[in-house]
Parts: structure tokens; sequence; C-alpha cells
């Protein structure tokens, strides 16, 4: 507490000009592509056989590895952070969203629909009845190791689906164009306009399953 309300009378100090204290501890950073800038136009006028010039590609070399590092360093925090934020909103947690190496890729709504076991629940909902989109509605995320199939709580907090809530892409295949003998296709029904997709997951210690998936647009 003392911390913040000294660093709040030095920031309110007009020679800040107004900026908090993360501005001045990251200037260092966006200063490196300008020094990157100015070395490249310094080289372009720098004769090949000048006795500085292999100095001032070093030091542009360096730089712009260091460049590199740092724009690293800032995804992979960026990548924890929104994994993270994910995990805190799925109610009974999610441990895979904890390694490091799971890199978010995107996320969106997709309709679940019913498989062959469920056969003949479509001929009671239209596909495009409100019920059916909201029952079948799920919050999806694809991650660069999973794919996360989950249902939304109507105070915003996310549930894993029981049964292919948490895909492992290793064991998946992914079928884009499902053939019309399919039984899950039919079990669907027709006219999807071809905006459904199919994941098979085939776990080595369980039996398989498939996920039935349609795009809403």
């Amino acid at each position: 507490r003392d911390f913040d309300k000294l660093l709040k009378q030095y920031e309110s100090n007009a020679a800040c000009e107004g900026r908090m204290l993360e501005t001045f501890l990251t200037y260092p950073m966006f200063q490196i592509p300008r020094y990157i800038i100015t070395l490249h136009e310094l080289l372009a006028h720098t004769p090949h056989e000048h006795v500085e010039r292999k100095s001032l590609e070093f030091a542009k070399s360096k730089l712009e590895e260091l460049s590199k590092m740092m724009h690293d360093e800032v995804s992979d925090t960026e990548n924890i952070r929104k994994n993270l934020a994910i995990e805190r909103m799925i109610v009974e947690g999610c441990d895979i969203l904890l390694d490091t190496s799971q890199t978010f890729v995107r996320q969106g709504s997709l309709i679940q629909l019913p498989s062959s076991s469920e056969r003949g629940m479509l001929s009671k909902v239209r596909l495009g009845s409100l019920s059916l989109r909201k029952e079948g509605e799920r919050q999806c995320f694809l991650f660069t190791k999973h794919f996360l199939i989950c249902t939304r709580t109507s105070g915003g907090k996310l549930h894993l689906l029981k049964l292919g809530g948490t895909l492992s892409l290793i064991e998946c295949t992914l079928i884009e164009e499902i053939d019309a003998s399919d039984e899950d296709y039919n079990a669907a029904g027709q006219g999807l306009s071809h905006l459904e997709f199919k994941i098979i997951l085939e776990p080595p210690d369980g039996q398989s399953f498939s996920v039935l998936l349609l795009a809403p647009s």
C-alpha cells in the first residue's frame, strides 16, 4: 500500500507528463526496432570496404536477435494469460490449459448435432429452430494439442462435455466432407448446407466415438 501511494505520487509529477510506470518500463523495448532501422539505413550508406561495416552488421544482427527474443517472450506471456482466463471460466477446471506449450488458436460457437444413437431427435425439432440451436450450441476452443467443447451456463461459466469435452488432436480424425451413407449424417438429417463436419476420436485405451458439429454460418 505504501508503494502504491509513493508510485502514484511520482506518477503525478509534471515531469512524467501523465505517463505511468509501465510506460517507462516498456520504453526501451520499443526503441530497439528504431535502432535496427537506423542501423539498416546507416549500412545502406556505408561502403562495403569501410572499416566499421562489419561492426555495424554485427550490432544489427544482435539487435534483431534480441527483438525476436522479446517478441517471443511477449507472445508466450499473452498465450499463458489467455489459457488461464479460459481455464478459470471452466467450472470443472482444465489441467491441459496449464501446459505452457499449449497454444491458443481460436474459439467460437458451433452447434452439436445428434449422433446415430440419438436418431429421430431432429424429426421432432427442425434444424433451424431456436430450440435446437440453443440446446445444441457449444462454445469451442481450439489449441495446438487439444479441442475443447463446452456448454455455457446462464451465468457465463463453462462446463466441459462429459463425453468428448476434451479431445486430444493426435487421437482425432477430422472429416469435412461427410459421406451420404454415414450413419451420423443420416441421423442429423439432410440440407445442412455443407457446414457440418465430423470429429472421430480413437483413444488408445478406450472406445472410439464421434462428434458431429455444425457451423452457424
